[in-house]
């Protein structure tokens, strides 16, 4: 998803569980980052939340880094949210 200002955004990145834990997830990410390289983005970034432990620890492993953190409290649920982003070239 572009936005402005060479900015990308990873939106609904989401495995079926059958098929976690065999690296597909890294293939993806790194395409995903691969693709925005590509187009010319400068940085990308994704919004998570702080339980999707997992997920996080595969966005840092690919160079994301938390940005910022926020409590969300939408659907009668509180949750903190967290933005992970990765600058694509060096400026």
């Amino acid at each position: 998803m572009g936005h402005p200002g060479e900015r990308a955004q990873i939106r609904w990145f989401i495995l079926h569980p059958d098929y976690r834990g065999m690296g597909i997830g890294n293939k993806l990410i790194q395409d995903a980052i691969a693709y925005c390289r590509e187009k010319g983005f400068r940085n990308v970034f994704l919004e998570t939340t702080e339980n999707q432990k997992t997920a996080i620890a595969m966005y840092t492993k690919a160079g994301f880094v938390k940005t910022i953190e926020q409590e969300n409290n939408n659907w009668g649920v509180r949750h903190i949210e967290q933005t992970y982003e990765l600058h694509l070239f060096e400026e």
